[in-house]
């Protein structure tokens, strides 16, 4: 009779201290990892906008020199000089009206 007396104890389904301190641990954790995740995250895309920025550095490069070895040709100089107007002397001029400047080397 002793054991049916006794009257089982129910848990408690609430916030218990257990449970509260899990939850605690749990955010403090996601707090720890959050801020380097995101540091990572934004190094990330710093260093591809880099690379980007970069090949197309190198690509203006090649252009440039591209247009440079053509400059330092004597026909390249000659169609830059007649671009922006330039004539040999006696040489009679032909004005074409509605014709876009290239002048400078442009096109």
């Amino acid at each position: 009779m002793a054991r049916s007396a006794r009257i089982p104890r129910r848990r408690a389904r609430g916030l218990t201290l257990n449970r509260l301190a899990a939850l605690v641990v749990v955010v403090l954790m996601v707090g720890l990892y959050a801020g380097p995740v995101q540091k990572e995250l934004r190094v990330v895309r710093d260093l591809q906008a880099a690379r980007q920025q970069v090949a197309a550095l190198q690509r203006q490069r090649r252009e440039l020199q591209s247009r440079m070895q053509l400059l330092q040709s004597r026909q390249g100089e000659l169609d830059l000089a007649r671009s922006c107007g330039y004539t040999f002397p006696n040489e009679h001029v032909a004005i074409v009206q509605d014709q876009a400047s290239t002048c400078g080397g442009g096109g």
